[in-house]
């Protein structure tokens, strides 16, 4: 189940990225695709290609053309293009079963060709489907036209589909393609839905979700809203629809409304959507405006290895201009774990250093000028109430160095930790190796207080405001429906959620505790004594009932994938960082502090 599957009387996730043929909205775009895929791969030769936009659906019409060949047709299908023609026919004879690790081109054609020739004497044909096609290189598209050679007197012997983006009608008129290009028998483009299409496609996933149970979750004037700012692409309608019913669960209304759609809007329009699903960040980054606008990329968002889709393709029709690569876990929280450096990760570097101090000390909040280190009463007056704007001020009023110090510390406090010593403070300042000194790690992540309350633990939020030289920090120590509680040089300050809107483009660091030692990342293949505690806390979170055996088999990591679809995790089967701070947050077994949230205010006791 996840987050308000229950909360809308659903049995599923009705929204989830994976192309999952049980959710398969057949339009009248998609029914006219499948028709010339039927019609196309039944005559006897030539190639049929198939283009789409990203997020179209490409990839369940696929699937779904597979489900219904008929039984024992065999075919090979590559979602992942192969990098060399020798690659390709490697892919291509395993798929169908056939020796596959010979390096001589030769003696793979040849075994190919005996299996088409057996297959053609039972009335057989194979099929290769080919996704992502507009990735190939021109030398593994030229052998798939040698391939196509493969033939009786009176037949081929091979179909070829090529699905990909609209890019590939553009490849394939290169001069050295041509003879394939002249081979193409069919060709189709998948466009996106209507607004009508967009309504009906939100209703049928939902449908679906809620056991074939109509549902009237989403108002009309919700649903238009959405075809609007997706353009009628089935995958924006997914990430869309989704976080509206995160925003209304949150909210606690039962109903998605215009209003609804246009709040989660204006929040995709600060985190840009395209990097709510995008790939992980690089090891450190500056965090700084100019890194804010720049180059991020963390935890998140359902869509790599499982859905064979390229993530960084993924944008709103009327995005502002682009801005930084985030994730958003509104959406989802999904992280590719697979890509996490075995180093510890997040490096906090100011865009403008400190000065160098005088002698062998290292410069420390002490050492910022006397006139920026305001306090609130100098920033709001002595009997104003501390309102957003007088909070902004006092941020602006502090260094770079002194906000970044002050929100440090605060989270070491929250998990008994000393303080930074005095040579920890020097600029640019390595969270990474300060958390490790303390037996900790890191996680930066981009993405909205939705995401930050998945993973329940204080973060280090990075503010740009207006007037100041620089990024300022804070601490978020917890939220409800409409306000946001900050933690600034400790002092606790609450503040409206717009004031996030208005400051906080997305970026967090998270400090967290690795409680188990069951880093570095966990997968299918380990083994051993930290496999075997992951297999018991899923048995007590009743996800795993197999044996203790300590090797990270198939019944573990279905469990693993049935765990991070329940939080909200993107679904790679991989223990990583985001992963563990999840598992331990839901046995509730060890002591951490949490945010503070309606019903569940923040202990320090718990640290």
């Amino acid at each position: 189940m996840g987050v308000y599957d229950r909360f809308f009387k659903l049995h599923d996730e009705p929204f989830r990225l994976t192309p999952d043929p049980r959710y398969l909205f057949l339009s009248g775009k998609h029914r006219e695709v499948l028709a010339h895929l039927r019609l196309g791969t039944a005559e006897s030769g030539g190639f049929v290609c198939i283009t789409g936009d990203v997020g179209t659906g490409k990839t369940t019409l696929i699937r779904s053309f597979l489900d219904q060949l008929d039984p024992g047709t065999p075919y090979a299908y590559l979602f992942n293009p192969p990098q060399s023609p020798l690659e390709l026919l490697q892919s291509i004879n395993a798929e169908v079963g056939l020796p596959y690790t010979a390096e001589s081109r030769k003696v793979l054609v040849d075994t190919l060709n005996g299996f088409l020739l057996s297959e053609r004497r039972v009335g057989r044909r194979v099929l290769v489907v080919v996704d992502e096609s507009q990735a190939l290189a021109p030398e593994v598209l030229e052998e798939l036209r040698l391939l196509s050679n493969l033939e009786t007197t009176t037949a081929k012997l091979l179909q070829i589909v090529l699905f990909g983006q609209p890019q590939l009608a553009d490849v394939l008129l290169s001069a050295d393609l041509a003879q394939l290009n002249q081979r193409i028998t069919l060709r189709w483009h998948l466009g996106p839905l209507s607004q009508q299409e967009t309504a009906a496609y939100v209703r049928h996933r939902l449908r679906v979700a809620a056991g074939g149970v109509e549902q009237s979750i989403f108002s009309g004037r919700a649903l238009s809203r959405i075809h609007a700012y997706s353009g009628g692409i089935p995958r924006l309608i997914n990430v869309l629809s989704h976080r509206c019913l995160l925003a209304a669960y949150g909210a606690e209304r039962p109903c998605v409304t215009v209003r609804t759609v246009e709040k989660v809007h204006d929040e995709i329009q600060r985190v840009p959507l395209q990097v709510a699903l995008t790939r992980r960040r690089p090891p450190w980054r500056r965090i700084a405006w100019g890194a804010s606008a720049t180059a991020l990329a963390a935890v998140l968002a359902w869509v790599v290895t499982t859905t064979g889709f390229n993530p960084a393709n993924l944008s709103l029709p009327f995005r502002p201009p682009p801005a930084p690569e985030q994730r958003s876990a509104t959406a989802q929280v999904e992280e590719p774990e697979r890509t996490a450096p075995s180093t510890p990760v997040g490096r906090i570097a100011m865009m403008t250093p400190a000065p160098e101090p005088a002698g062998d000390r290292l410069p420390s909040v002490e050492d910022a000028p006397p006139e920026r280190h305001g306090t609130l009463e100098a920033a709001r007056g002595a009997d104003a109430p501390p309102g957003p704007e007088a909070v902004a001020r006092l941020l602006v009023s502090t260094t770079e160095a002194g906000s970044t110090i002050a929100a440090i510390n605060a989270v070491l406090a929250r998990w008994n930790e000393p303080p930074l010593d005095g040579y920890e403070t020097a600029l640019p300042m390595d969270l990474a190796a300060i958390a490790e000194r303390r037996r900790l790690e890191t996680l930066p992540i981009s993405g909205t207080i939705s995401m930050l309350r998945v993973v329940n633990l204080p973060a280090i939020l990075e503010l740009l405001l207006p007037g100041a030289t620089g990024p300022r920090y804070a601490v978020l120590a917890g939220f409800d429906v409409d306000q946001t509680t900050l933690e600034i040089d400790g002092q606790m300050f609450t503040v409206p959620r717009s004031f996030l809107d208005d400051y906080w483009l997305g970026d967090a660091h998270i400090i967290s505790r690795d409680f188990e030692d069951l880093a570095p990342t966990l997968s299918k293949g380990s083994r051993g004594p930290r496999v075997r505690r992951l297999q018991e806390m899923l048995a007590d979170l009743h996800l795993y009932d197999g044996p203790m055996t300590g090797m990270f088999d198939n019944e573990t990591e279905l469990a693993v994938v049935n765990f991070q679809r329940s939080r909200r995790l993107f679904a790679d089967a991989l223990v990583g960082r985001l992963t563990r701070i999840t598992l331990y947050d839901a046995l509730g077994d060890y002591a951490h502090p949490r945010l503070a949230t309606e019903g569940n205010r923040v202990d320090d006791s718990d640290a």
